[in-house]
């Protein structure tokens, strides 16, 4: 028997229709079909999968009689198998095919440091207990690459009171530009009236609770500075034993990751005055200064991201006096170039001064894999070289810029002295959580380069042991089966064969085609077979226009350069760097660009941050940009709309 058939959208907007009664009379209504689509959505919600539900109509009231799963998404699945997963901004720290050993390191301190936050806003230790397996999976290795297990991240903020008030200013932090499919949203979400009376008065608990911690947030912070550079004093890794630096790692996780709060609730702080601040200026100041916030929080004094590019250009004013030393910075070898430093003992003195204090930054930085600036500081260094080359950098323009923005606001408040105390308030926190969000980052690039330093100690001693083939090996095991090997608790001793075969599985991971952004598993995760990809809304189909989200202002035309691994590309100046996405280790090629795009990435992401501070107009969130746009393609970007358009013929040659 054919009935009528209604599509209706996770807004509950219908979407298509088909009528069977040839006079087009439906057997519902417009509003039946939408409370029948939304008793679906609140069934699926209930029981943490999609629902195949009966129902029936009586007067004005819809009954549900019967719900049961919907067995056919995929082979084997079950509810306690159904994730969601998505890698927006986690690829900053965690690009590509990722090793065994960085991941188990990263889930660990996932786990543990968020069970100590949820403790900070108040979450009981039932709540926390209840939801071990949750805390474990927070992020998920999928063919060798790191994703947020999305929906775990959704229950454990709705474990804190006014999920439904916040969870907008988690995805914009997270980078989440799709939210949460409503079929999948987890149990308890939903709620009547009684529900959501109890999500306020919990709301306010936990806002009581930050308003209190806030007035002694810049005390915290700098105690968290004086107790990272406590724990990374300098130790002799080489005279400790497999034993002893085993022992280290997980002391020195033991000590770091419940002083991790800190971090964690000033990227709250920061999600939140951020997103009122955005919110200010979408309200007060009108559509054409909605965008006025990225101006106002740039050219904020002591961030410490900034420090690398005005060191780079320290050295490139001492390199241009000295032709030699220049010309080997641009084409020489390693071995000319130091050879050139040893000559000119004031390049010396800053060059050193520099691998000491960002000796860890690297691309990936937190891919204990990755090889470091103090292991290969040649990106740095050609920088140096064609900054050297080039004129004399551009200053001043983005306090220029700071200081239009807060006339412009001076102007629109005037005299009401209520909104303006209001909007400075928000202001002076967004700045100071932002910047704070950039150095505490720093603070965890240091603590990843100890913990790089004692897995790269014990890979040599296991080497030399013959237990493995190559120190670089140790990263193809996790850390629960390099502990086992030590202290006699693990299954094997034979380690090679194992590793040679992960080592061929991750090879693989990287020639081939890479996993979605964003798609759910119905069963185990690791299968192909229980991936389904989410079709994701492409709005920019123009094909010489594409807007992004606009974080750092400013209008630039040039040609771009797509970039896959800034070590191997050619930067030219004044060209505009189109990536997927970028890490603080990108930081020795920003100098030379005078224009950013970029696929991933966030308002308060690394890169995004960092434009604004250097004045570099920057659009993020641009869908293929690295295949809508070739090497020296012209275009215009708009920092301050977010729109990018690509030029022709006679616009370049303008």
């Amino acid at each position: 028997m054919q009935g009528d058939t209604w599509r209706v959208g996770k807004r509950s907007r219908i979407i298509d229709r088909e009528i069977v009664a040839e006079d087009g009379a439906a057997i519902l209504r417009d509003r039946q079909v939408r409370q029948i689509a939304q008793l679906v959505r609140k069934a699926s919600a209930y029981f943490e999968t999609p629902q195949d539900i009966e129902w029936a109509i009586s007067g004005r009231r819809i009954y549900l009689l019967q719900s049961r799963d919907i067995t056919t998404l995929a082979s084997g699945a079950d509810r306690a198998a159904y994730a969601l997963w998505d890698n927006s901004n986690i690829v900053e720290s965690y690009g590509g095919v990722t090793t065994p050993l960085t991941f188990s390191v990263a889930r660990g301190a996932y786990e543990e440091a968020y069970r100590h936050f949820g403790r900070v806003l108040g979450v009981s230790e039932h709540a926390i207990r209840s939801n071990r397996r949750t805390y474990e999976q927070m992020i998920g290795l999928i063919q060798g690459r790191v994703y947020y297990n999305l929906l775990n991240w959704y229950r454990l903020l709705m474990l804190t009171p006014g999920f439904r008030f916040n969870s907008r200013f988690m995805e914009q932090m997270m980078g989440v530009t799709d939210g949460l499919p409503e079929n999948v949203v987890p149990k308890g979400q939903h709620g009547g009236r009684l529900a959501a009376l109890r999500a306020k008065a919990g709301l306010v608990r936990v806002a009581n609770r930050l308003i209190v911690k806030l007035f002694s947030h810049n005390r915290r912070v700098r105690g968290f500075h004086r107790r990272i550079d406590q724990l990374l004093d300098p130790v002799e890794l080489d005279t400790m034993s497999l034993d002893e630096l085993i022992d280290y790692y997980e002391w020195l996780q033991a000590e770091v990751i419940p002083a991790w709060d800190t971090p964690l609730i000033n990227d709250l702080y920061c999600m939140i005055f951020h997103g009122a601040l955005r919110q200010l200026c979408a309200r007060w100041f009108g559509a054409e200064l909605s965008a006025i916030h990225n101006d106002l929080i740039g050219g904020e004094a002591g961030i410490i991201s900034l420090e690398p590019v005005r060191r780079m250009r320290e050295l490139a004013r001492i390199a241009k006096a000295d032709r030699g030393l220049k010309e080997a910075l641009c084409n020489g070898t390693l071995g000319s170039i130091e050879k050139g430093i040893e000559g000119n003992s004031a390049f010396r003195h800053e060059y050193h001064a520099y691998i000491e204090r960002f000796g860890d930054r690297c691309l990936d930085e937190l891919k204990l894999e990755s090889q470091t600036l103090a292991d290969d500081p040649m990106p740095m260094l050609r920088t140096v070289g064609q900054l050297a080359n080039a004129g004399k950098a551009s200053s001043g323009g983005l306090e220029k810029l700071r200081a239009e923005a807060e006339r412009s606001v001076d102007a629109i408040l005037g005299t009401r002295k209520l909104r303006r105390r209001i909007f400075n308030i928000a202001l002076n926190l967004a700045r100071a959580r932002i910047r704070d969000r950039e150095n505490l980052r720093f603070e965890r690039t240091r603590v990843y380069g100890r913990v790089r330093a004692v897995f790269m100690e014990i890979g040599a001693r296991l080497n030399k042991l013959d237990v493995l083939d190559r120190a670089d090996d140790i990263y193809y095991l996790d850390v629960q089966e390099i502990t086992g090997l030590i202290r006699g608790t693990g299954a094997s001793a034979q380690m090679k064969s194992l590793i040679h075969s992960r080592r061929a599985e991750f090879e693989g991971y990287a020639s081939g085609s890479e996993p979605p952004r964003r798609f759910i598993t119905c069963g185990p995760a690791q299968l192909e077979s229980s991936m389904q990809t989410i079709e994701c809304d492409n709005t920019d189909e123009i094909a010489n226009a594409r807007k992004g989200q606009a974080c750092s202002p400013g209008i630039v035309r040039g040609p771009v350069r797509v970039v896959k691994d800034p070590r191997t590309a050619t930067i030219r100046s004044g060209d505009i760097l189109v990536a997927e996405r970028t890490d603080p280790g990108w930081i020795t090629i920003f100098p030379l660009v005078k224009g950013l795009i970029m696929e991933r990435g966030s308002l308060l992401s690394h890169s995004a941050i960092v434009a604004r501070e250097l004045g570099l107009p920057a659009v993020v969130g641009v869908e293929d940009a690295c295949r809508w746009l070739q090497d020296g393609d012209w275009v215009e970007l708009n920092g301050a709309s977010g729109h990018i358009r690509r030029l022709d013929s006679t616009e370049c040659a303008a």
